[in-house]
């Protein structure tokens, strides 16, 4: 079993620094970053001296986070610029987006050893299967809000036709057959 991850158990001040300065170094100078990083843990009393195999690690990780992220908002205005007045299309993204960081976060704690609690594991578990549901409840709610506003848009369509064609005069049975290729080709 690999010892567990020491960067995620400093002092949050530490590692708000440690993230600024990964990112302000632009992920690199690991070297001189690690020196920099052990002066701040000697400084808050801290007997603990770090690698650069786990800085870099770290850094690694974050980096990866970052990008993720980046990537995530890159594809929300993606979809917001292609689909700007379909709230619909937009929420199922997002659904999806969360959906498959849910499913990463799973599969790396499946994979994991590092977390010892089996206590604190199976509350994990539990919190991730009650965010699934949650997502699962607004995905079917979204799906039934879409498919209420097709239903309504086909209505009002064939409506709009219907008067349309009563007003150039056509029969009933021409009105009829006009309303059922509006309904089935919406």
């Amino acid at each position: 079993m690999p010892p567990p991850a020491l960067i995620p158990r400093l002092p949050t001040e530490i590692r708000a620094w440690l993230d600024g300065q990964l990112r302000d170094r632009g992920f690199a100078d690991y070297a001189a970053l690690t020196v920099a990083l052990n002066t701040q843990l000697a400084a808050h009393g801290m007997a603990l001296t770090l690698s650069m195999q786990t800085v870099g690690r770290y850094g690694l990780g974050l980096k990866q986070k970052v990008a993720r992220i980046q990537a995530a908002t890159i594809a929300a205005q993606a979809i917001a610029a292609a689909a700007p007045d379909d709230e619909a299309q937009q929420s199922a993204a997002v659904t999806s987006l969360l959906s498959t960081e849910m499913f990463e976060r799973l599969m790396e704690l499946n994979e994991s050893e590092g977390m010892d609690d089996p206590a604190a594991r199976i509350d994990l578990i539990a919190r991730a299967a009650r965010a699934h549901a949650d997502l699962t409840r607004a995905s079917i709610s979204q799906r039934k809000w879409a498919a209420s506003i097709r239903a309504e848009e086909r209505t009002r369509a064939a409506g709009a036709a219907e008067t349309a064609a009563r007003q150039q005069g056509v029969s009933a049975q021409g009105i009829a057959a006009l309303r059922e290729a509006i309904m089935a080709a919406l």
